[in-house]
């Protein structure tokens, strides 16, 4: 039977106020533009299901988002807070910071990677929370200024271990995501509207899928997987 996930991502809505052309948000060819929120009860639900599941879970409360847009987002920290997560963190572009939600939620959070400069205006903020500063965007499928034929050569062969089989991603759709590469849903997987967490995660599809990339040369098995540039 497939390995239970160690991490847990919540994409609470679906805006982002930047327009980054290396992010999935903007390069995927089939991506459609919609605006969708998960309701306050699918998000706390998602929350007890994963700890119930699995007590030592981490929780990312984002995907493709900006997760501060979501003004509930304060909340749903202190509810993951005394659920007992054992690392919560979020990466956030940090435009919507100010001293008063960085004096709600500072210590809600291990640690944050922030795009923002100076980042020394976003530190100085908080004392209990780390905050990090975001590195480079990291290849994707497509990734402009990149030779992603070498990137996607030196892949093809290998297993994805890492991926598909550490976390489960829940869109603002409510479909699960077969990975963080996964921005439209390639492989519907089913919706947490139809379906318990468990029931999405032990579904003999999705354990069919990730047994096979599991192996060597299974991203060739499907048309997305054998096109992706991480290892």
């Amino acid at each position: 039977m497939l390995k239970l996930f160690n991490r847990l991502h919540i994409e609470t809505h679906s805006a982002c106020n930047r327009r980054c052309e290396t992010c999935l948000r903007q390069t995927h060819p089939q991506r459609k533009v919609t605006f969708n929120v998960l309701p306050d009860e699918i998000v706390y639900s998602l929350m007890d299901q994963a700890i119930e599941l699995q007590p030592d879970a981490q929780l990312v409360p984002q995907f493709f988002n900006e997760p501060f847009i979501d003004k509930r987002m304060p909340e749903f920290l202190r509810y993951a807070s005394k659920k007992g997560f054992s690392l919560i963190y979020i990466n956030t572009n940090g435009e919507f910071i100010t001293p008063e939600l960085a004096e709600e939620i500072d210590g809600l959070l291990e640690y944050m990677t922030v795009d923002f400069d100076p980042i020394e205006q976003i530190q100085n903020m908080f004392s209990k929370t780390r905050i990090e500063k975001a590195g480079q965007h990291v290849v994707t499928h497509y990734s402009p200024y990149m030779n992603l034929k070498d990137e996607i050569a030196n892949c093809s062969n290998q297993p994805c271990t890492v991926e598909c089989q550490l976390r489960v991603v829940i869109g603002s759709d409510g479909y699960m995501r077969l990975c963080c590469e996964d921005i439209i849903g390639e492989f519907d997987l089913g919706n947490i509207f139809d379906s318990t967490l468990e029931e999405l995660w032990f579904s003999d599809k999705h354990q069919e899928i990730v047994k096979k990339l599991s192996q060597p040369g299974g991203r060739k098995k499907y048309p997305y997987c054998s096109i992706c540039p991480r290892p």
